[in-house]
């Protein structure tokens, strides 16, 4: 069985954010959310990553969103995988991660493959 994933942009999250907003931003506000989440993708050239991240309480349910950095070095050393804390600024206009820290490191792939490819039965003595 496959699962569909839908992966969200950043101006539908401002559209629907801005509909749940309670008092609705005013032009020029920044409002800021400290977040946590998973990368699930990085997209080094934007620069963005795309993050699973946990409910936003009066902002934006669960999901998983295209996030840009205004600073390519918020986004250093980040893996697939990795668990991480944000800012997450919004604006009527535009949207941006800052602050970000990896709390839980993911898996290195090639850690993953040596483990897979190890049994897991102990060696006996002859």
């Amino acid at each position: 069985m496959s699962a569909i994933k839908i992966v969200f942009t950043l101006p539908l999250i401002l559209n629907l954010a801005a509909a749940g907003e309670k008092p609705p931003l005013t032009p020029g506000e920044v409002r800021s959310y400290e977040v946590r989440g998973v990368v699930e993708e990085l997209l080094p050239d934007v620069p963005a990553a795309v993050i699973y991240h946990e409910e936003i309480p009066g902002f934006l349910d669960a999901m998983s969103v295209t996030l840009k950095a205004r600073d390519v070095r918020e986004l250093a050393g980040l893996k697939v995988g990795d668990g991480i804390t944000f800012r997450l600024n919004v604006t009527t206009e535009d949207g941006w991660i800052d602050q970000v820290h990896v709390v839980a490191p993911g898996k290195d792939p090639a850690t993953e493959k040596k483990e897979e490819a190890e049994p897991d039965t102990p060696i006996q003595d002859p």
